[in-house]
């Protein structure tokens, strides 16, 4: 079994950077990885030693930690969950390389996540942020994802220009310095570079170690989807079921449509995880390779929406309360996308 791939290990560990932070030395490794004193290689490393290495009241709840808060977004969702670690033939402990796959296929699919990594957007990166949807069109949705997307992108890049112009005004001021005072040029400008600001690691709303926001932006106009070619509907409709913030961002238009269908048919039911008694739990996938399995004129939220409440309406009973929950359904290891909906009372 091969050891695991110290870039994807790297986006893995940034989702708990602050609890790594906890372990003695893990701070310094953090900051010397996100200062480039040190490579992502290296830190990987380094910090997964560390956790391996901890006591049972530091090390395992860590690793405890990032196996759940991986789940959710990087299993597999076909029978049991597979573990975090696994032994290789020398029984030394590795990431396994299910974790690895579908972690490596979700950076293929969303472009980045941004909770998976605690250093500055890799250049050619695509940031994923999710975005508040009043659509219930796919391509619509689609569509917004990609205006949203290079918003973020439009921000990030002009703080790393300010980030650049604020170094090159250092290091002018400190050359300047050097040769008035007749020091060392190159002592000084190394001196210098140690204390530069660091890189910006996103902006508000969109930061490395973190779950993005919601991001508003405006919906398309009738005239840009006259527009759209057979293609580019194809690949708005596909970006809206394949990525982690198309199904994120859907979930939450579904769930309120949902309990608005549900109450105009007299059932009181409101938003949220039931706390009562499980009367439904169903969930709707489709298994997706690319663009071109989705025809651009196919509305799966609507298709979703229907089998959702027609299933919802022959369990629940008018006279009770209800609580209604949609998550996504991230089955990113498979190639297998949708929704799930949880349906029940009221304790």
């Amino acid at each position: 079994m091969k050891e695991a791939n110290s870039d994807d290990l790297f986006r893995l560990v940034g989702e708990i950077s602050e609890k790594i932070s906890q372990i003695p030395q893990g701070a310094e490794i953090l900051q010397k990885a996100v200062r480039g004193e040190i490579s992502q290689e290296t830190a990987v490393e380094e910090i997964f030693s560390l956790l391996l290495k901890a006591s049972s009241s530091d090390g395992s709840g860590l690793l405890e930690e990032i196996r759940v808060a991986s789940s959710g977004a990087l299993a597999p969702l076909v029978g049991e969950e597979p573990s975090l670690l696994v032994r290789d033939s020398s029984n030394k402990e590795v990431i396994n390389p299910l974790w690895e796959a579908a972690l490596a296929e979700r950076l293929s699919l969303d472009g980045d996540a941004p909770e998976f990594r605690f250093g500055p957007l890799p250049e050619g990166a695509k940031p994923a942020p999710y975005v508040f949807l009043q659509t219930l069109n796919p391509v619509v949705a689609g569509f917004m994802l990609e205006r949203a997307s290079q918003k973020v992108l439009g921000l990030i890049q002009e703080e790393r220009k300010e980030h650049k112009r604020v170094c090159e005004r250092v290091l002018e001021e400190t050359e300047r310095k050097s040769i008035a005072s007749g020091s060392d040029l190159e002592v000084s400008l190394q001196t210098a570079r140690k204390f530069l600001p660091e890189a910006p690691l996103g902006v508000p709303g969109y930061l490395a170690g973190k779950i993005p926001d919601f991001w508003v932006v405006d919906p398309p106009e009738g005239k840009d989807l006259l527009l759209l070619s057979k293609e580019e509907s194809q690949r708005y409709s596909y970006q809206a079921l394949a990525t982690t913030q198309g199904r994120v961002s859907i979930s939450r238009v579904l769930e309120a449509e949902l309990v608005q269908r549900l109450q105009n048919s007299g059932i009181q039911v409101s938003q949220g995880k039931p706390s009562g008694k499980i009367i439904l739990q169903k969930a709707w996938a489709s298994v997706v390779y690319g663009e071109k399995d989705l025809s651009e004129d196919f509305n799966y939220i609507e298709v979703v929406l229907n089998e959702f409440l027609n299933e919802i309406l022959q369990k629940a009973s008018s006279g009770k309360e209800y609580l209604l929950e949609v998550k996504p359904y991230n089955g990113v290891y498979t190639r297998t996308f949708g929704w799930e909906i949880i349906f029940g009372g009221i304790n």
